[in-house]
């Protein structure tokens, strides 16, 4: 690392009276422990014991924060290292004071540190299991079962597209409205199977990393190549995003969920008539 830059004196009392980035160390805590729970459960996609692209996405994000996170207390913890050593050498009760306050902000961030990587190691795992959760469908998901997979993350899509919050499930007549309107923006063309299928090839690109780290690993070459094939098939299925589109509205798993919708409304038209 880059030694530390040389600071005056009264920049590095300011650095001691400010002290350490204390919520970090809740931060950490939290995240970590959002880690152990989605490598011990999580939500997946409710056909098939898979990651969504969501999923897969945080766990990159997570560990890429926490890499940063890691290399920022490194760099912290060497400076006031570095600064403590310098005023350590001085006399006076003051010098002395603010070397030891350095030296304990320099431990508090080696603690960090070691928090942050114990994140990444977490989200490498977590990631592991993702793709290997995805390898093990490669060979059995039949055609229609991506088209499904695909269905879900429109879903999602649309959901964003159309106002935000979650996906409808049936629970109101509210849901059914909103149901009707993510349909209705579905059907309505304008570019919105160009803008998913841009969305749902990023889930190709993560399998496309992941194949070629697991290429590299002894004995991880089935692992790497049920990886390519998937990617194969992702990027064959967004090859025509009309095409798509028209496939995910005529799925299973599409028509089951405008089913649940319709229900919803029709059970408040039946309790509106039970009240007149």
């Amino acid at each position: 690392m880059a030694a530390a830059a040389r600071l005056s004196d009264d920049e590095i009392r300011l650095i001691v009276a400010q002290g350490v980035d204390a919520p970090l160390e809740e931060t950490m805590r939290k995240l970590q422990s959002a880690v152990s729970d989605a490598l011990h459960g999580g939500e997946c996609h409710a056909h098939r014991r898979i990651p969504t692209l969501k999923q897969l996405e945080w766990a990159d994000d997570t560990e890429g924060s926490a890499r940063l996170v890691a290399q920022d207390m490194a760099q912290y913890a060497e400076d006031h290292r570095a600064y403590a050593a310098d005023f350590a050498g001085r006399p006076g009760e003051e010098a002395r004071a603010i070397a030891a306050a350095l030296l304990g902000m320099a431990a508090w961030e080696d603690e960090r540190q070691a928090d942050a990587l114990e994140i990444v190691l977490s989200t490498l795992r977590l990631r592991g299991r993702y793709l290997r959760a995805l390898a093990a469908e490669a060979d059995d998901m039949e055609p229609e079962d991506l088209v499904c997979y695909a269905a879900s993350e429109f879903l999602c899509f649309l959901s964003k597209e159309t106002g935000g919050g979650s996906v409808p499930n049936g629970e109101d007549a509210a849901d059914a409205a909103r149901a009707d309107a993510m349909d209705a923006a579905a059907r309505a063309g304008g570019g919105v199977g160009a803008r998913f299928t841009e969305r749902f090839l990023t889930l190709a690109e993560k399998l496309r990393h992941g194949a070629a780290f697991y290429a590299r690993l002894p004995g991880q070459e089935p692992l790497a190549e049920a990886l390519w094939r998937l990617v194969a098939a992702v990027e064959a299925l967004c090859a025509d995003p009309d095409e798509l589109v028209a496939k995910m509205l005529a799925s299973a798993s599409w028509m089951l969920w405008r089913t649940l919708n319709r229900l919803a409304l029709q059970d408040s038209y039946d309790l509106a008539r039970l009240k007149i």
